[in-house]
């Protein structure tokens, strides 16, 4: 038995006295003994009274770590993993339901644009984004500023939601101009001014309910829209109905900033931006909502920061693509 423990106290190199004279372990049996078999040997444990000071489990694991910590401190490597709570997120089609008045709710499933909605007295909707219970939604504001959240910290049911302000730190001027989940991808950023550039999707992810300045504005020059770059062309029209043609590659990629012109006016703002593939030609809603396509672009295309010539026949007014 003397050889059985010592071979035990070497395998674990436990410092001695881990446990106080007072800390000694009681064992309750009816015939007040526990025969045990190692080794074809019988080995006999008498009882001995239990009185414990402190939690003896936690002194043991504690010796143990402490021991191997000493013996191998290189292979003695804790780690510890932050919980992520999305990791249990029920992935689902969603609705995010955000209105002029800057109240936004989500619901299950996604939504047609045929279903009527149901807005507080004087509201209406502004936008209605399908996008996934797991994925991140973009909120980008006219003051230049990004925030993203995501879709699960919402808040949802069929009431009229909850101020935006709520979750997200939006000054009661501040208006969001465009909204949609996070993709990985392009978009082209342009303020009313004309100026803009095209950034990175991760660009525009923020970490803080506060959200983070993407493009810079001053004064009454306020940030007009965010769109996915979809093809090698981009179109601008501005509100003076003129449009320019040209291609995505001369506008620069940054992370933030003012940007370069787009679109130059002498008497306007920038009104609209669509991207597509030259050869496809662009499309538009035409009065009575026919789709009209012009491939014929060569009167529109110039060189970035030109005014542009005035619309084709048939283009919407306010010009929008």
């Amino acid at each position: 038995m003397v050889e059985n423990e010592k071979l035990i106290n070497e395998e674990n190199k436990l410092p001695e006295n881990i446990l106080s004279e007072s800390e000694t372990i009681k064992v309750e049996e009816p015939n007040n003994e526990i025969e045990l078999e190692d080794n074809n040997q019988e080995v006999k444990i008498e009882q001995e009274e239990i009185k414990p000071k402190k939690n003896i489990l936690n002194k043991v694991s504690e010796a143990i770590f402490t021991s191997a910590a000493a013996a191998e401190p290189d292979k003695v490597e804790l780690k510890v993993e932050d919980f992520n709570e999305e990791q249990f997120i029920v992935k689902e089609p969603i609705t995010v339901i955000l209105s002029e008045q800057g109240w936004i709710r989500t619901q299950k499933n996604h939504i047609e644009d045929t279903i009527e909605l149901k807005y507080r007295e004087g509201d209406k909707e502004k936008f209605r984004i399908h996008a996934l219970s797991t994925d991140k939604i973009i909120f980008f504001a006219d003051n230049g500023r990004v925030f993203s959240v995501s879709a699960s910290k919402l808040p949802s049911g069929r009431g009229f939601g909850e101020p935006i302000s709520l979750t997200i730190d939006l000054k009661a001027d501040t208006k969001i101009i465009s909204c949609f989940p996070f993709f990985d991808g392009n978009v082209i950023i342009a303020s009313d001014t004309g100026h803009g550039f095209k950034t990175q999707t991760k660009s525009l992810i923020a970490q803080t309910k506060s959200g983070k300045q993407i493009i810079n504005v001053k004064g009454e020059n306020k940030a007009k829209l965010c769109k996915k770059i979809d093809g090698d062309t981009i179109a601008v029209v501005g509100n003076n109905i003129k449009l320019i043609v040209y291609s995505i590659k001369e506008i620069p990629e940054l992370n933030k900033g003012k940007g370069v012109i787009l679109q130059r006016y002498k008497d306007g703002t920038l009104s609209d931006i669509i991207t597509f593939n030259l050869e496809n030609g662009i499309s538009w809603k035409m009065n009575g909502g026919r789709q009209r396509v012009e491939k014929e672009l060569m009167t529109w295309q110039g060189k970035r920061g030109g005014a542009g010539k005035m619309v084709p026949n048939g283009f919407p007014k306010p010009p929008l693509f």
